[in-house]
């Protein structure tokens, strides 16, 4: 092992016991060495540096735009949706206001019936008493018609024989008896 060692430190030294340092470079095959590096930067950073780059502004503005996007979808969603629930509210109170005019409406239209009906029956009722007073009239018209001819038939009666009180008083009995006749038949019809 120690040799090992003594061979690690001794490569550090030409042979000619000069100092080359840890990997005996020389200094024009550094320098060749920096040039290729520089000019493989430079043509790496001309073809993949510079594309990526820009692939990689490109999707920075992509993003950008998606977001903007997003933002104007989303201010429009807000939009609508005030939109919609102001729509809405306008159609609860459209339908509130036709079912409160149906309402009255129909409560106009129940008055007016009932009016109606109050007037037909009022009618009805005039009419009916009208006959009732009608049928009245006709039925005291028969009787004095009735009364008069018995009348006349009682003073004919009268006059063609001469009464005495009894057979005055026989007439008349008959002649009670003859209306008593009368209206118990009219009220029967």
């Amino acid at each position: 092992m120690w040799e090992s060692i003594t061979g690690f430190f001794g490569s550090l030294f030409s042979p000619g016991g000069e100092y080359t340092g840890f990997f005996g470079i020389d200094f024009w095959q550094l320098l060749f060495t920096w040039g290729n590096l520089l000019i493989l930067f430079l043509i790496i950073k001309h073809f993949l540096y510079q594309p990526v780059k820009k692939m990689l502004a490109d999707r920075q503005s992509e993003v950008e735009e998606t977001y903007r996007a997003a933002e104007e979808a989303k201010t429009s969603a807000l939009a609508m949706q005030a939109e919609y629930e102001a729509h809405l509210k306008n159609a609860k109170e459209e339908a509130g206001e036709l079912v409160r005019s149906a309402t009255k409406k129909a409560q106009l239209r129940g008055e007016e019936i009932i009016a109606e009906a109050h007037q037909k029956s009022a009618g009805i009722l005039k009419k009916a008493e009208e006959q009732i007073e009608n049928e009245k009239k006709k039925a005291v018209n028969e009787i004095k018609n009735d009364i008069s001819d018995m009348a006349f038939l009682v003073a004919g009666q009268v006059v063609e024989k001469e009464l005495d009180t009894k057979e005055h008083q026989r007439l008349i009995e008959s002649f009670i008896d003859d209306i008593d006749d009368l209206q118990m038949s009219d009220r029967q019809s």
